[in-house]
């Protein structure tokens, strides 16, 4: 395998509002924070603009599914909610579209802040 590098390029960031977009990876990680460790899911959704340009927004959710967290709500956007004893894989996620809610954080960086169910178009 042949793995090159040519240098760096920069990429736009996720415009701040609401886009369509496509979750990109859904993945378990560990983060430190004050309080010490927290395994929790790092979630991303690509966003395309206009000119076909990509832009990624990231966000973190624990990983508890219930109605109320935000990993149960984003599941339930995504029509991937389980039933008890039901496992989700997360690769089952990828490539779904959705409603992604660009913010910013305390740092002023782009940021996930929610993921709601695509607008669905109406019979004509």
């Amino acid at each position: 395998m042949s793995d090159t590098f040519d240098g760096f390029t920069s990429v736009p960031e996720a415009p701040i509002g609401t886009h369509p977009g496509i979750v990109s990876r859904c993945e378990p990680t560990v983060v430190n924070t004050r309080d010490g460790e927290w395994a929790c899911i790092r979630w991303e959704v690509t966003i395309t603009d206009e000119d076909g340009i990509d832009s990624v927004v990231d966000g973190l959710s624990g990983r508890e599914v219930t109605p109320r967290t935000k990993a149960g709500r984003w599941l339930k956007a995504l029509g991937a909610y389980p039933e008890p004893g039901q496992v989700i894989p997360a690769e089952a996620i990828i490539g779904k579209p959705c409603l992604v809610v660009v913010g910013r954080n305390e740092s002023d960086y782009a940021t996930l802040e929610d993921i709601i169910a695509p607008v669905r178009q109406g019979r004509k």
